[in-house]
Parts: structure tokens; sequence; C-alpha cells
């Protein structure tokens, strides 16, 4: 957040300080006006690309096998923009390279997925599918498994079949 704003203030000094170096070159002053409206669009310019950009940065920046299955976009009435662009704030990635399957259990599926939100630290979660009846569980550090690998005090949680992580997750574990 706080090199959000160091850059927003960096465009507009700059911004400002281009308007008042071609000025001086051409020798006439600028009316007052100017030089804070010219700041003030290039705040807002940097502002607007580094909200509507920040996901193709971060997913540019993910290795190959990181799946984007989800994007959430965002609309607020304190950015009235948004209404009529809205742009993706967070985003959930399954991390194709860690899809295992149970030999002992199938049907079962395990994968790590992330969870990034901007401005938030990203997160990450290993979870088990049960592909057959379409839920998932969080696998913790305090999860007891059985013989057959399968978590004992898990709670699982119903998802849609349709749902992108799931169908991430089960079709590329069938394979």
């Amino acid at each position: 957040m706080l090199f959000n704003l160091i850059g927003m203030v960096v465009a507009g000094v700059a911004a400002a300080g281009c308007v008042l170096l071609a000025c001086r070159l051409v020798r006439k002053r600028p009316p007052k006006w100017l030089l804070p409206m010219v700041a003030g669009a290039a705040m807002l310019s940097f502002h607007l690309w580094n909200e509507y950009s920040w996901f193709d940065r971060v997913t540019r920046g993910l290795p190959e096998r990181m799946q984007v299955a989800e994007r959430y976009t965002y609309e607020s009435l304190l950015q009235p923009w948004t209404l009529l662009v809205p742009r993706i704030n967070r985003f959930t990635a399954v991390d194709r390279g860690s899809i295992r399957r149970n030999e002992r259990a199938p049907g079962y599926v395990m994968a790590d997925i992330l969870l990034v939100k901007r401005l938030d630290p990203a997160v990450k979660l290993t979870q088990l599918y049960d592909c057959r009846q379409a839920r998932r569980t969080d696998i913790l550090s305090s999860t007891e498994v059985d013989e057959r690998g399968l978590p004992v005090n898990a709670s699982w949680i119903d998802t849609e079949r349709d749902h992108a992580v799931f169908r991430a997750i089960c079709d590329e574990g069938r394979g």
C-alpha cells in the first residue's frame, strides 16, 4: 500500500515537472491550474493502471504449473469506475504439479491451492477433493488419516461439479 502511494505521488510530481519544463523551454508561464490538474490526472491514471493491471502482472509471474481457476471481480461506489468496468482483486490458482491421487482411495484427489488477494499475502492450502461425491476438505497439520490415507476428522464441504477449482483438480487428477 505504501509503495502504491509513493508511486502515485512520483507519477504526479514527474508529470507536473515535465509540464513545467516544457513551459520553461517555450518561455511561457503555465496557468496556475495547469500543474495541479496534470499532477492529479497523472496520479489518477497511475492508480487506475496499477489497480487494473494487478491481476495480469501477478499471474504472469506464476510458474507454468499454476492454473488460474477462478477470478473474483470488485465493484464499489467509492470507486465508481469499477461499476462500469469491474476489476479483478483476487483469484484462486491450482498447482497442477501438486495434484496427486491415492491408489488406495480411488476418486480422491489432493492438490495445493493458492488464494491470492490484492494487498494481502497469498495463502497456500492443501485440499482433498472427493470427485465422486463432489465435496472437499482442507488438509491441516491437525488432520488425522486412516489406513487408506483418508482424513478421519475432516469437515467436508459440498461443492458443485461445475465449480472451476473442482473441475481443475478432478479432471486433471484422472490423467
